[in-house]
């Protein structure tokens, strides 16, 4: 059953459940939100932040996908941004159940960084270097399986621990960002930003020709490749 939270607009229930009441939202030719919601909600009266949501997954502007894998899980959250300056946002919340929520545009900067939980770090050293790491071991650090996570980390720990200070504290987490969106030309564009938090230490991911390494730098930057992935205004096509 899929419950609808007016404070907060948004709707949450069981992962295939939101889903497909996502689809059905965005159905160009689809059912009025009446008809949408006595189908997927019967409980649940129309409100009206609902209209605005159905917006921005009709009229996305661009999409951001986040994920977060770490030792326990791995999140992902997809987002809509809509020419209407609102956004549509689907996140996982307890095993198996899921959200469904509306939030104004100017909010997505901060919304991100709640979505990671980021959190300030340690800067690194004046002389640290670039730490070289498996490109398959990083690309395991965010396996959907969690065993497979955790093997990755047994064999990427070691190099941090030998290249940088004793972490703060066993804590570590994976941050994939990737946006999406068209040109004013008509082309696909993409671009994404991947970093690594090891207790309070924060390292971009770097990939060449099947190299990988880690780069150590402040938190501040490490935010920074988060939200520079987001495209300006200028070079997105407006929705047609």
């Amino acid at each position: 059953m899929i419950s609808y939270d007016p404070a907060t607009a948004a709707f949450r229930g069981e992962d295939t459940a939101i889903h497909r009441l996502r689809d059905a939202l965005a159905q160009e030719d689809g059912a009025s939100i009446a008809e949408i919601l006595a189908e997927h909600v019967p409980q649940t009266g129309e409100d009206a932040a609902m209209a605005p949501l159905r917006t921005a997954l009709l009229s996305p502007m661009f999409t951001v996908e986040v994920t977060v894998s770490g030792p326990g899980a791995r999140h992902d959250h997809h987002l809509s941004l809509g020419v209407n300056a609102v956004g549509a946002r689907i996140s996982p919340l307890r095993e198996g159940t899921a959200e469904l929520a509306a939030f104004p545009l100017v909010s997505l900067p901060g919304g991100i960084t709640r979505l990671v939980r980021f959190r300030p770090g340690t800067p690194p050293p004046a002389d640290a270097a670039p730490i070289p790491v498996a490109a398959a071991d990083l690309l395991a650090l965010t396996d959907p399986d969690g065993a497979t996570r955790r093997t990755a980390w047994d064999a990427v720990r070691p190099r941090l621990d030998a290249a940088l200070p004793p972490a703060a504290d066993d804590s570590w987490q994976v941050v994939e960002v990737h946006a999406a969106w068209t040109t004013p030309s008509g082309e696909q564009a993409r671009d994404h930003a991947v970093h690594l938090r090891r207790g309070d230490d924060h390292l971009l991911v770097e990939e060449t020709e099947g190299e990988a390494r880690l780069l150590p730098v402040t938190s501040l930057r490490a935010w920074e490749s988060m939200m520079h992935v987001l495209p300006e205004q200028g070079e997105v096509a407006p929705p047609r």
